[in-house]
């Protein structure tokens, strides 16, 4: 069960940070590289965190 509060949590901040940080608060054109780089950084990490915990709760 605890698997399936982190997997909801994961999704909602990654949801959240796409929705509205990422899109309302610093529009994408106006940042530099460095900024962009940490945005698709965060975001892989998040995805890949998802998937594998989604594959940890197929195996049990």
């Amino acid at each position: 069960m605890n698997d399936y509060i982190v997997l909801t949590c994961l999704i909602i901040v990654l949801s959240f940070y796409h929705l509205f940080f990422k899109n309302r608060l610093i529009k994408w054109e106006k940042r530099d590289m460095v900024e962009k780089s940490f945005s698709i950084k965060f975001t892989v990490i998040i995805v890949v965190g998802i998937i594998l915990l989604i594959f940890k709760i197929m195996k049990s």
